[in-house]
Parts: structure tokens; C-alpha cells; sequence
């Protein structure tokens, strides 16, 4: 639990290593998460995400997201998915995108403490019907999690996540980074109601996160970032 702890607490301090200039906004998600379990080890997953940007004053994408999830024993689980993303452009058109992903979770429990390691390959394809669909733009994404159950129907978490793309020529290292707070109310023995807020900060320049071919002179995005999810198991 130690060394638990003391990962979570080394990845909550990463941070940019220079001052910067940022463009901030204020966004919301809202997503309903569907599991339909098939045998004891086997189910299959659907997510159907919204988000909210300009100061959630306009909608700018929504995410299907449909996976296959592999219970190995009880402190590993493997996950595959297919997200289909319909996202606004910088010129308010919205166009579709395909992404993939696969992932192992590895979880380790003492009393009410929860620790989750999740790491994910996942590949991003560029707008469908345009010269950028075959553009593939993959990452590394690590994500730590602690959760503490502290009621039958109540449990509060903290989580981290870092972004290292892998085939990017312009950088190294890590692109950006994640910080959750959130909450978990179950709702129902199958249903539950998670709420939580997240800091999303870009730490290098490059023009694959939002930025056109000029993002050497534009500020780095910093999104601040409420989120609704309700998840029903069946």
C-alpha cells in the first residue's frame, strides 16, 4: 500500500517544467455507461459521452464507445474497444473519427482502499472522408487511481493520468496530464452515479492536441473539467 501511495503521490506532482501561457476553459461531460455481462469472466460495454466546451456553452463532440472486457483473475482485467467520435473543428463542422484501444486494469485492495493501474495503448485516426483519415496518431496513456469505499452506497477517489504519444516526430515525453476528483453514489445494487471534477493540462506544444500548423506561437490549452457519468450493470 506504501508504494501505492507513493506512486500516486510522485504522479500528482508532475507538472510543466517551465512557466506558461494558457487559454483556459471550463467544460462538462455527461456520459451513460451500459454493461451487459455475458459469463462470469466476459461482458461487453457501451458509453455514450457528451461534451460541453466554451464554458459548457456549446456542444463539441460526442463519443460511442463499444468493448469487449476479459476478467483474467481478480486483480487483472483486460479491456479492447472500438469509440466512434463525432467532434466540431476549428471551423464548427463536425466530422467523424475512429479510435481504437486496448488495455490491462490491475487492481490491488486493502480494507476499504482501492488502488487501480490502468494502462492503455490506443490508437486515434484522423477525420474520415478527408486526406487526414489514414493519419495514425497513437498513445500511451497511464492512469492511477485510489478509491476509498467508505460507505455501502458511498466511495470517494482520487485519480491521475499522463499522455505519452509514441509516433509523434515533433515531441517526447509527456503531452499532458489529468487530475480527478470525484465521488461515487450507488444508486442501486446493478447502478451507480459518479461525479467528479478533472484538470486537463497540456504541457508541450504540438499540433496534435488542437493546434494548427502555427502552434509553436499559441498558448497551451488548460481545460477545467466537470463530469456526470451514470453506469447500469446487467
Amino acid at each position: 500500500m506504501k508504494t501505492a501511495l507513493l506512486s500516486l503521490s510522485l504522479l500528482f506532482s508532475i507538472a510543466s517544467f517551465r512557466a506558461q501561457t494558457y487559454t483556459n476553459d471550463a467544460q462538462l461531460r455527461v456520459s451513460l455507461g451500459l454493461e451487459k455481462r455475458i459469463t462470469k469472466k466476459l461482458s461487453v460495454s457501451f458509453d455514450q459521452q457528451d461534451r460541453f466546451y466554451k464554458n459548457m456553452g456549446e456542444f463539441s463532440r460526442s463519443a460511442f464507445d463499444f468493448g469487449i472486457n476479459f476478467k483474467v483473475n481478480k486483480w487483472l482485467k483486460l479491456k479492447a474497444d472500438y469509440v466512434l467520435i463525432t467532434k466540431r473543428n476549428k471551423q464548427g463542422i463536425f466530422t467523424e473519427r475512429n479510435w481504437y484501444y486496448v488495455a490491462a486494469v490491475f487492481k490491488y485492495e486493502k480494507n476499504k482502499f482501492k488502488f487501480f493501474y490502468r494502462n492503455m495503448a490506443q490508437v486515434r485516426m484522423g477525420a474520415t472522408n478527408s486526406d487526414k483519415s489514414s493519419v495514425m496518431r497513437i498513445y500511451d496513456r497511464n492512469k492511477i487511481t485510489l478509491r476509498h469505499e467508505t460507505t455501502r452506497r458511498w466511495a470517494f477517489w482520487l485519480a491521475t493520468e499522463v499522455y505519452v504519444p509514441l509516433n509523434n516526430s515533433q515531441i517526447r515525453g509527456i503531452d499532458r496530464t489529468r487530475y480527478f476528483v470525484g465521488t461515487t453514489l450507488r444508486t442501486s445494487k446493478f447502478q451507480s452515479l459518479d461525479l467528479y471534477f478533472m484538470l486537463q493540462t497540456q504541457v508541450q506544444r504540438g499540433a496534435w492536441f488542437d493546434q494548427n500548423s502555427a502552434f509553436q506561437n499559441e498558448p497551451l490549452n488548460r481545460y477545467f473539467i466537470y463530469g456526470i457519468n451514470y453506469n447500469i450493470e446487467f
